[in-house]
């Protein structure tokens, strides 16, 4: 990390990045290096979570990512560790990738000042320029591009959101531990944590 990036990321947002990259780094995949420059290339860690929902702020997406992988690992631990940690860290981590950034589009726009030249309760707005593709779809072939894989993995990031998701069909009966334990932690962070 240069003194440059401190310049462009408040101080909140750069610790979050530094726990970010301490927990990507021990993926040990083919392409990861590549994926962590494009993050720090397209204004990842600026990102917010949601347009209104949950962190609705810049650097909400990091936050989020990290209140999730860190709850999935909990979940997984106190559940004697079914799911393989390093897959489960690369699902929870990267679950809302294509929250972010999709065919070089941001995912959310910010939202004029108001005329009084105050930011508006709710700065951002999902992006009307970017075709309305499910993140879940957006997140794995943004992630394919730098690394592979897993059956698993694809499987938990396209139905991280559960019955909540426009996938939501094709999960029923389909449930996998790490999918489930992906949906738990998504869901107790953007209800509870963050809610």
């Amino acid at each position: 990390m240069d003194i440059k990036e401190l310049d462009q990321l408040d101080e909140g947002v750069f610790e979050l990045k530094k726990q970010f990259l301490s927990l990507a780094k021990g993926i040990e995949r083919p392409g990861m290096d590549k994926l962590l420059k494009w993050l720090d290339e397209s204004g990842f860690y600026k990102a917010p979570a949601s347009s209104r929902y949950h962190l609705s702020e810049e650097g909400g997406l990091v936050e989020h990512s990290l209140n999730v992988c860190n709850r999935a690992l909990q979940v997984n631990e106190s559940l004697g560790r079914p799911v393989d940690e390093e897959s489960l860290t690369l699902a929870a981590l990267f679950h809302d990738l294509g929250k972010h950034q999709y065919f070089g589009k941001d995912f959310y726009s910010k939202k004029p000042l108001l005329k009084s030249g105050k930011e508006p309760a709710q700065p951002y707005e999902r992006n009307k320029d970017l075709i309305s593709v499910p993140h879940e779809i957006s997140s794995v072939h943004i992630l394919s591009q730098f690394i592979e894989l897993t059956e698993d993995e694809t499987w938990a990031i396209l139905q991280h959101n559960g019955m909540y998701s426009d996938l939501k069909y094709q999960l029923q009966g389909k449930e996998t531990p790490i999918q489930m334990v992906l949906h738990f932690a998504d869901m107790w962070a953007s209800r509870v944590i963050e809610g």
